[in-house]
């Protein structure tokens, strides 16, 4: 089976469990590595900001996948909102936990 091309199907893959959002987002900086080097398609590769964001989306990943499913048309825009908020509702969860 190929590798998913779209936000959705990267999404299912992750609620799936068929792969992880730090496997994809590593195979596809790997692959930047490879060929931009001969195709010259990116200014500057954030790779570190991709993966915080993978190891993010793995964290909360079976919730942020079913939000990417259900995004209306799947949206970027949408979806990007959604996360936000569950991230901030994560957050706060967090900061309200006692540290000691």
């Amino acid at each position: 089976m190929a590798a998913p091309t779209t936000a959705r199907g990267i999404a299912a893959a992750v609620k799936a469990g068929t792969t992880t959002a730090a496997d994809f987002a590593e195979q596809h900086l790997l692959r930047i590595a490879e060929r931009d080097g001969e195709i010259h398609a990116f200014n500057h590769v954030m790779a570190d900001q991709a993966r915080a964001a993978a190891a993010a989306v793995d964290e909360v990943g079976a919730e942020i996948a079913a939000l990417a499913l259900e995004a209306p048309g799947g949206g970027e825009d949408e979806l990007l909102g959604a996360v936000a908020e569950l991230l901030q509702a994560r957050q706060r969860r967090l900061d309200q936990l006692p540290l000691d």
